[in-house]
């Protein structure tokens, strides 16, 4: 069965900028990580104005977080250890820098090249954590490629659609924490649950 809306699409914000809430950041970084585990360097590429790395030094104060962000001026929060006013792509081309932890909201025209570029920038032994659309795992050339060679150790399916809006009004996309463990053991991803709210 087909079914057809004739409500418009929603027009793009510029830059696809959509601010993770503060809650979906704090409740993943609690829950989805080894508890033993502390980044010492953190990047958070396309940062945005800072949410996710608030929830990084509500949990790990003395790690040194990197925010890469081209369009956005430094939050005045000062939870950033330094600011790279640049695109994710010219960073990884221009830094020889590593993290321990990679997190975000990316992007999602550009979501493969986030986490193609993360996996190739974190320390072995490291975690990336992305929040991506519930349909990143579909796809014939995730499929044969990233699926095959890099496969995420767990996805997180967010137990409530987050919104990314003043009003709080969800769109019909679901979503999910994706988490990479770099060096980890290659072997299907464990389907889990976040209750974020």
């Amino acid at each position: 069965m087909i079914i057809q809306t004739h409500a418009p699409l929603p027009e793009r914000r510029t830059w696809d900028y959509y601010p993770t809430p503060q809650t979906l950041c704090e409740s993943a970084l609690n829950n989805v990580l080894p508890s033993n585990f502390v980044p010492t360097v953190v990047h958070d590429p396309g940062a945005g104005t800072g949410r996710w790395g608030d929830a990084v030094k509500m949990k790990y104060a003395e790690s040194f977080l990197v925010g890469i962000e081209p369009h956005f001026e430094p939050p005045e929060n000062n939870n950033y250890n330094r600011w790279n006013k640049q695109t994710y792509q010219d960073f990884l081309e221009k830094s020889t820098s590593k993290a321990d932890l990679i997190v975000g909201n990316p992007p999602y025209k550009f979501a493969m090249e986030f986490v193609t570029g993360a996996l190739g920038s974190v320390n072995n032994g490291g975690y990336v954590v992305y929040l991506l659309r519930l349909v990143f795992l579909a796809g014939k050339k995730r499929a044969a490629g990233l699926w095959k060679t890099c496969p995420p150790e767990t996805v997180w399916i967010c137990n409530a659609r987050p919104s990314f809006f003043e009003n709080n009004k969800t769109n019909a996309t679901d979503y999910a924490v994706y988490v990479w463990h770099k060096g980890g053991r290659k072997k299907p991803p464990q389907i889990r649950w976040l209750i974020w709210r």
